[in-house]
């Protein structure tokens, strides 16, 4: 055992019974917050496409926040995006294959995306006017390695950068631009001081729709976070993750730390559906790491066996701990009857075995229960005494269409030191 492992083991007890006071970002239980996370989308040839939805709560306040959809391997950021949110506005765009590009993309004929800008003019030219068509690109780097990435999968999260007074509806969305000027190239401005707007407010809510061929549409809210604040201008066509500074080159925005989003999505013991019957029914399972952030120089990321070179930006030490950067997990499956796949026959059940831990390799990783010896009941995933910063889905297809769920899990409160302290 590692010494982090061993000092999990000694904190346990403490991590039930301690707040962690320091930390702001949480959960949003009620739906509204500061960001937004998809944590999943397809957009593959033959009606894979899945609709996004972000919506301004408030009635009276204009937003402006971005969008940010990232592959699903190494968390490439394939589109970045402003949208402009009037009071009570609603913005939806599709991720969907395009047959000219043979490829993903994202359409949106939404009037609050901008599809142009008339820089003589400096005026937007608006979805509603010209639909924003987007061609989700694999960065060079990613398609360097070994099993590239790619873009037909992935995950998105939208920022709430500013929300300010509109003074009453409607509000034209030209005067948003305005009030923002995203075209200006300043990067860490403070939006209050520099740009006389108010920081977020909580006020975003969202969903995603996948529609799959014959299956129909399936349906999932996204997973909210209020209290990140950010502080600082988000500019278009410049990285942006949840990370811990405006003045960071990678993009961060918020004084909210990396680990203290990861606080707000540990879990452990996650419970999913499991379907596997004669009639093809069968679940995925859908494991999102949204702040892994997976960093490989397209230079320098083979060793001397021309294996990869990972390493991750989130401090979580699940992943610190593996020369693949991989999260360790441990896999129990149980029927109708609280049966297990077991050596001996219990005389009691469940009787878990124990097992060699699986991996998740990657931001987003899936796992099909096609094949299994059961077929209904339910799967226990374990992150052996780590609680992991993942958002765990389940896609079930039936013979009445499909479903989302999301998993449900054993959670906490966290205090340091479960990461690794450094400068």
């Amino acid at each position: 055992m590692t010494r982090y492992f061993k000092a999990l083991v000694l904190m346990v007890a403490i991590f039930f019974i301690a707040g962690n006071a320091w930390s702001t970002v949480s959960y949003a239980p009620e739906g509204k917050g500061d960001v937004l996370i998809f944590p999943f989308y397809a957009a593959y040839e033959g009606g894979w496409q899945t609709k996004l939805t972000v919506v301004n709560t408030d009635t009276s306040k204009s937003s402006v926040a971005k969008v940010v959809i990232r592959s699903p391997k190494y968390s490439g950021e394939l589109l970045d995006f402003l949208i402009y949110l009037s009071p009570a506005d609603v913005w939806t765009g599709t991720l969907k294959y395009d047959a000219e590009y043979d490829g993903p993309m994202l359409y949106s004929d939404d009037d609050s995306i901008l599809s142009d800008f008339n820089f003589e003019d400096n005026v937007g030219i608006f979805g509603d006017e010209e639909p924003a068509k987007r061609n989700l690109y694999t960065p060079n780097s990613m398609k360097n390695l070994v099993g590239y990435d790619y873009a037909e999968l992935g995950y998105a999260y939208v920022i709430n950068v500013a929300t300010w007074d509109a003074g009453g509806r409607p509000v034209d969305k030209q005067d948003i631009v305005d009030a923002y000027e995203p075209f200006n190239g300043v990067k860490g401005v403070d939006v209050q001081t520099e740009l006389g707007l108010d920081y977020p407010d909580n006020v975003l809510a969202g969903w995603m729709d996948l529609q799959v061929g014959d299956y129909g549409v399936a349906t999932l809210n996204a997973v909210t976070l209020k209290g990140y604040k950010n502080l600082t201008k988000i500019v278009p066509q410049t990285e942006t993750i949840l990370a811990p500074t405006g003045t960071d080159e990678s993009g961060g925005s918020s004084d909210t730390l990396l680990k203290e989003i990861e606080f707000a999505l540990a879990k452990q013991h996650i419970a999913m559906p499991y379907l596997n019957s004669d009639a093809g029914e069968f679940s995925t399972h859908m494991f999102t790491f949204p702040t892994k952030y997976t960093d490989i120089d397209s230079v320098e990321a083979y060793l001397d066996d021309n294996t990869q070179q990972i390493a991750v930006r989130s401090p979580w030490p699940g992943f610190v701990e593996n020369n693949d950067a991989s999260a360790e997990y441990t896999g129990f499956l149980y029927d109708l009857k609280e049966n297990t796949i077991a050596e001996e026959t219990p005389i009691w059940s469940p009787a878990p075995p124990e097992g060699d831990p699986n991996t998740f390799p990657h931001e987003l990783n899936l796992r099909f229960t096609s094949g299994g010896p059961f077929s209904e009941g339910w799967m226990n995933y374990d992150f052996n005494e780590v609680y992991a910063p993942v958002i765990p889905v389940s896609l079930d297809f039936t013979l009445d269409g499909m479903s989302f769920k999301y998993g449900a899990w054993t959670e906490t409160t966290l205090v340091e030191p479960y990461y690794p302290v450094t400068d």
